[in-house]
C-alpha cells in the first residue's frame, strides 16, 4: 500500500512525500543545498537534460538552483492548481521550459508573459518540462 500526496499529473501520476508500509519516502531533501551561486540559463540548463537526461538528474535533483528565462505562462497548473509560472528561453517554437510551482502566489502577481525573470527552487523531476518546487521569482 502506497499513500502520499498527489502533487501533479504528467502523463504519468508523481506522488510526493510518499509512505510505504511505516516507511517514509520524499524526493526532496529537507534542506537542500544550492548547487552553486550562480544563475543558469535555462537552454544551458534544458541543453544539459536533452543531451543526458540521467546525468542532469542526477545533479540537479533535490537541489535548490536558480535558472533565468523568459515567462512563457503565469497561472495554476492544470491538474493540481498550484500557482505556477512557465519559464523558456523565449524562442518562437519553445515547448521545453521550467515550471516554476510556487510555494506563494502573490509571488507571481507583477510577472507577465514575456518578461525576463529568475526564479529560485528545487529541482524535482524532468518530464518535458524541468519542474521546480518551492519556487520564488528573486
Amino acid at each position: 500500500e502506497v499513500t502520499g500526496i498527489l502533487t501533479e499529473y504528467v502523463i504519468h501520476v508523481v506522488l510526493s512525500n510518499c509512505e510505504v508500509g511505516s516507511e517514509f519516502i520524499s524526493n526532496v531533501i529537507s534542506e537542500p543545498e544550492p548547487i552553486s551561486t550562480e544563475v543558469i540559463n535555462i537552454a544551458s540548463l534544458m541543453s544539459e537534460f536533452e543531451k543526458n537526461e540521467i546525468s542532469a538528474t542526477t545533479k540537479y535533483r533535490g537541489k535548490e538552483i536558480t535558472v533565468s528565462g523568459v515567462a512563457d505562462t503565469v497561472g495554476f497548473d492544470l491538474f493540481t492548481n498550484v500557482p505556477q509560472i512557465v519559464l523558456n528561453d523565449g524562442g518562437l517554437f519553445s515547448f521545453a521550459g521550467v515550471e516554476c510551482n510556487l510555494a506563494d502566489q502573490g509571488q507571481a502577481s507583477g510577472i507577465q508573459a514575456g518578461d525576463q525573470i529568475e526564479v529560485t527552487g528545487i529541482l524535482t523531476e524532468y518530464v518535458i518540462h524541468v519542474v521546480l518546487s518551492n519556487c520564488k521569482v528573486n
